[in-house]
């Protein structure tokens, strides 16, 4: 895979990488690159400039922690990010940087100087432009909860949408394989090796078809731990338009997934209501109409103001009718008290009205 300058510059800044790597120096966070790059703009210069001239771009560069030391040392490792390249390209995996084009303005909008630096993938990168739909869930749903989950994936796949879930067994690989069965499409966010998982017969055939993309923020060769696990969440709901909890405890990956995408009021989310022995369902639910009293004190019985978060009830088929006529406001006598006061005009920047359906009748999304 021939890759630009600007990408083996941003690749050999920010990436960790295995083998002979030995500067010993630590790549830079997604907020020390942004700022770097930023940095670079003002003089006029790019990454890829670094490879030609390292010590005149850094000339006089005012120390910080990403000290001028450490990005010399990072910029040193050409021979190790080679073989890492070798490796990646031989099992058909690709890579895109902030800088790039096609990178998900999504990801840059909702998190900012936290967006990842690089993202590596395998398969359609054009899937990750699609209109999506998150499922995430625990993996202690039970068995009901994962067949109503697989039939929601498939329902996903008919109205033409896209699956983004994380890859891990239970609730997530239900929601996708019950996609890619229907022949539908599927963003997989892997906190696990993801150069392991471009070749595991799982997935191959969806990959050869066109219809999965998988996604990792992470060294493609990294193993799982529980940290990647939770940093991945924020990106399932962030590549996102809408999220769906199918099974949630109060505490764990999914809890702290959805809390953190409440508070930073990323994408509108829905709560399985009718899931097997879920008490983190009504207390997210809790926590949403908690949240909004808040943002609205003075809100009356009849009123319609904008939820981050919503009740799914019914089968999947009513489920994604709910998320499509009631992408952006809810009726607030769902869950929600009233205080007596008619003035809800005031609404938070990040929420817009509802756009009108296209012409062929569905509300997008």
């Amino acid at each position: 895979m021939a890759t630009s300058g600007n990408s083996d510059a941003a690749l050999l800044l920010t990436a960790r990488l295995s083998g002979s790597d030995d500067s010993g120096a630590k790549p830079l966070t997604p907020r020390e690159w942004q700022a770097f790059v930023h940095w670079l703009k003002k003089r006029n210069a790019t990454p890829e400039c670094l490879l030609e001239d390292v010590d005149g771009v850094l000339g006089g560069r005012p120390d910080s922690r990403a000290t001028t030391q450490r990005i010399k040392r990072l910029i040193d490792r050409g021979s190790a990010l080679g073989l890492a390249k070798d490796r990646w390209a031989q099992a058909g995996l690709w890579w895109m940087t902030s800088t790039d084009e096609d990178y998900p303005a999504c990801l840059k909008q909702r998190l900012g100087q936290d967006s990842p630096a690089v993202l590596y993938g395998c398969g359609p990168r054009k899937l990750l432009c699609s209109q999506k739909i998150a499922v995430v869930g625990s993996r202690a749903a039970s068995a009901r909860d994962l067949e109503w989950t697989r039939l929601f994936g498939g329902a996903v796949a008919d109205a033409g949408y896209s699956v983004v879930s994380g890859g891990a067994k239970g609730v997530d690989q239900a929601a996708m394989f019950g996609a890619l069965d229907q022949e539908g499409t599927v963003v997989g966010i892997l906190a696990d090796s993801l150069l392991r998982a471009s070749s595991s017969k799982m997935y191959r055939s969806y990959l050869r078809s066109q219809n999965l993309v998988l996604l990792s923020p992470f060294n493609p060769e990294a193993g799982f731990t529980v940290g990647r696990a939770m940093q991945r969440n924020k990106y399932i709901y962030c590549l996102s338009d809408r999220a769906l909890v199918i099974h949630s405890d109060i505490k764990g990956g999914t809890w702290e997934g959805a809390i953190e995408n409440m508070e930073k009021q990323w994408v509108p989310i829905w709560v399985r209501q009718d899931s097997d022995g879920s008490p983190g369902n009504a207390a997210l639910l809790d926590r949403g109409s908690t949240q909004t009293q808040a943002l609205f004190p003075g809100l009356s019985s009849d009123a319609q103001i904008p939820l981050s978060v919503h009740q799914a009830q019914g089968d999947p088929q009513e489920v994604i009718q709910q998320m499509q006529d009631n992408s952006l406001y809810a009726d607030t006598s769902v869950g929600i008290a009233s205080s007596g006061s008619e003035n809800v005009s005031e609404q938070p920047a990040h929420i817009r009205p509802p756009e009108p359906s296209d012409s062929s009748g569905a509300l997008p999304l």
